[in-house]
């Protein structure tokens, strides 16, 4: 009896915290977005928003040993930037839109009024 409740609750927190749900212009259709916790949940659903996939890469590339952050756009988008030794900045990375150093995709590109941005890395927040 032990065995399958512990199961059963393993099965639940690796499934996801909650759900979420948009509607697919493109296909017109629905879809629901768990929200995982587990980075392995994620790899092996392949399922997920831009937080996910940014908090994922990010810790990519901190095991890496590249410096990287996490960053937080109040209009309801993160990505991550990665420091370049090379270059002395942060360079752009959207892992969820495959974008590399395009810093004004979501202003130009998308349209979006950006205004309060919260950059998180392992030393500082800013």
């Amino acid at each position: 009896m032990f065995n399958l409740q512990k199961q059963t609750l393993m099965k639940f927190i690796w499934l996801f915290i909650y759900c979420s749900s948009f509607h697919l212009q493109t296909c017109h259709k629905d879809q629901r977005f768990p929200r995982y916790l587990n980075v392995g949940r994620l790899l092996e659903s392949r399922l997920g928003r831009c937080g996910e996939w940014a908090s994922c890469f990010t810790l990519c590339c901190r095991v890496l040993g590249f410096d990287a952050r996490q960053v937080f756009d109040e209009t309801d988008h993160t990505w991550t930037e990665v420091w370049s030794r090379s270059q002395s900045r942060w360079v752009h990375v959207d892992p969820c839109e495959a974008r590399l150093d395009c810093p004004l995709l979501y202003e130009c590109g998308w349209g979006k009024a950006l205004r309060y941005i919260i950059a998180a890395s392992r030393d500082e927040v800013l």
